[in-house]
């Protein structure tokens, strides 16, 4: 028979150890999940600002508050967006319908130039009667 007075309760190192190395390994893959996710989240915040800021560009050309002059199709300019200052350059590409220009805007962080971002859009040229 056992002697069951003699024996203690509580868990044996072997127990504690393994328990251990179960919650490491959850911490560990908890902490590279939200790591991740914070990441993406500030990747897919730039690209919203970079869109938002290049829509806003095509949108001034079109509204006319953004002069494009006949001799220099190159634009460039600087705007805020999210706390952020964003670099564009903005270039008015002749189509095959004249009566159709292809801006295309290039929006890159000011801290981060790798970071590009293009937007196209299409403006109508207003024909001035002679």
């Amino acid at each position: 028979m056992l002697n069951t007075k003699n024996r203690k309760s509580g868990f044996s190192l072997l127990e504690v150890l393994v328990a251990l190395v179960v919650l490491a390994l959850v911490f560990t893959a908890s902490f590279t999940i939200f790591s991740l996710s914070s990441r993406n989240y500030v990747r897919l915040k730039d690209k919203t600002a970079s869109q938002w800021v290049g829509m806003n560009v095509i949108a001034r050309t079109k509204l006319g508050l953004i002069q494009i002059s006949p001799n220099q199709m190159d634009t460039t300019g600087s705007d805020k967006m999210f706390d952020m200052y964003w670099d564009w350059r903005m270039a008015a590409i002749p189509t095959k319908n004249a009566s159709v220009m292809r801006l295309t805007v290039e929006v890159v962080k000011k801290e981060y130039p790798a970071s590009i971002n293009k937007i196209t859009g299409f403006m109508l040229i207003k024909k001035t009667q002679p």
